[in-house]
C-alpha cells in the first residue's frame, strides 16, 4: 500500500535559501509542428527545466519522390526512440545512489546525466509530438511543482513499489528545491545541489488546506496538506553547470500474464498497470498506454566559483 509521508521535516530543510521560486509549466499538447520557445537568460542562480514530449510510435516521413523540378529533394532528417538516443547516457555511472535508483526503477522512474553540450543533438533527434516547453526555478529552500502528470479520470491501478493504489482524482507531480553549493569538498567551483521528490496532489486535500477565513491565525500549510509526498523516493543529487539531469518514464516493462492461468497461459497476455513513472510522465491516466511521453531535463545556472558571501 501508499507509503503517505509521516514527517516532512527532513524534506524541507536546506542550508540557504536566497531567491524567489519561478514557475511556469504550459500544459501537455499534441501537436505534431514542434515549436521551442526560449525564455531570456537568468540573472540569478536556479535550473532551466526543459520539458519534451516525445512519441516513439509517431513514423518518420518518407522520403520524397524526385521530380523534374527537383531531382534531388532534401531527405528528411533521420530521428531515434528515447532508447536509442539515450543509449551513451545509459552507459555511464547513474546520478542516483543504488538504493534511490532501485526504488525509482520500481516505480518507472529513471535518470540520467549527459554533456550540456550534447543535449540540444539528443533533443533534435527524438521524435517529437509537442512544444518544447521552459522555465526556470530559482534557487530556494521552497519546493517547486516542475512537472505536474495528468488528472485522473474514472479509476486507475498505479504499480509503486510497495503495491497498487487505486487513483480516483488528483495527479502526481514532481516537486524540486535548488540551491548552490561547491561542486566537490576540495573545489570552490560551483554546483547547483538539486531535490527531488515525487507527490500524488490530491484535490479534496488541498481544499481542506485552505486556510479559515474564521481562524485569524490558521497553521501553514504544508506539503502533506496537499496530497501523499513519497518521500522514501526522495532523490538528492549536485549537478555541474556543465551537466544536463535528464529524467523520464522506464515505461518498456513487459506485459504481465494472468497468474491463475498457470505456467503455460494462451491467448493475449494482459498489459502491465502504469507505474508511478508513467502517471506521472506520460498519458497512461487518460487512456493512451504510455505512448505519449515527456521528458525533464535540468541544466543548472550557477556563478563561475561558490561563495557563502553575497
Amino acid at each position: 500500500m501508499v507509503r503517505a509521508s509521516r514527517s516532512i521535516r527532513r524534506c524541507l530543510r536546506a542550508p540557504i535559501a536566497l531567491a524567489l521560486m519561478a514557475l511556469c509549466l504550459a500544459p501537455i499538447a499534441c501537436t505534431r509542428n514542434a515549436r521551442t520557445t526560449t525564455p531570456p537568460a537568468p540573472a540569478v542562480p536556479g535550473v532551466e527545466v526543459t520539458t519534451l514530449i516525445i512519441d516513439d510510435q509517431l513514423t518518420p516521413p518518407a522520403a520524397p519522390e524526385p521530380t523534374k523540378s527537383n531531382p534531388r529533394p532534401k531527405q528528411p532528417k533521420p530521428t531515434l526512440t528515447l532508447s536509442q538516443a539515450l543509449a551513451p547516457s545509459l552507459a555511464r555511472p547513474s546520478p542516483l545512489p543504488d538504493k534511490v535508483r532501485q526504488l525509482w526503477a520500481r516505480n518507472g522512474l529513471r535518470a540520467v546525466t549527459m554533456p550540456r553540450t550534447e543535449f540540444e543533438a539528443f533533443a533534435a533527434s527524438l521524435r517529437i509530438a509537442g512544444p518544447i516547453q521552459h522555465q526556470f526555478i530559482s534557487q530556494s529552500n521552497r519546493w517547486a511543482s516542475v512537472h505536474r502528470g495528468t488528472e485522473a479520470r474514472g479509476v486507475y491501478p498505479v504499480q509503486l513499489d510497495d503495491g497498487i493504489v487505486d487513483i480516483s482524482s488528483g495527479a502526481f507531480r514532481l516537486l524540486l528545491r535548488c540551491y548552490l553549493t561547491p561542486s566537490s569538498s576540495d573545489s570552490y567551483e560551483a554546483a547547483m545541489h538539486l531535490d527531488f521528490v515525487p507527490q500524488h496532489a490530491d484535490p479534496r486535500r488541498m481544499a481542506r488546506a485552505e486556510p479559515d477565513p474564521f481562524n485569524p491565525t490558521p497553521p501553514p500549510a504544508t506539503l502533506s496538506d496537499e496530497g501523499i509526498v513519497f518521500e522514501h523516493l526522495l532523490f538528492e543529487t549536485v549537478v555541474s553547470p556543465n551537466d544536463a539531469l535528464v529524467i523520464f518514464s522506464d515505461s518498456d516493462a513487459p506485459a504481465s500474464p494472468d497468474p491463475t492461468l498457470g505456467s503455460r497461459p494462451f491467448g493475449p497476455d494482459f498489459p502491465s498497470n502504469p507505474t508511478l513513472g508513467d502517471a506521472l510522465l506520460s498519458d497512461a491516466l487518460i487512456g493512451g498506454r504510455g505512448r505519449v511521453r515527456c521528458i525533464l531535463a535540468f541544466m543548472p545556472t550557477t556563478p563561475e566559483h561558490f561563495s557563502i558571501l553575497p
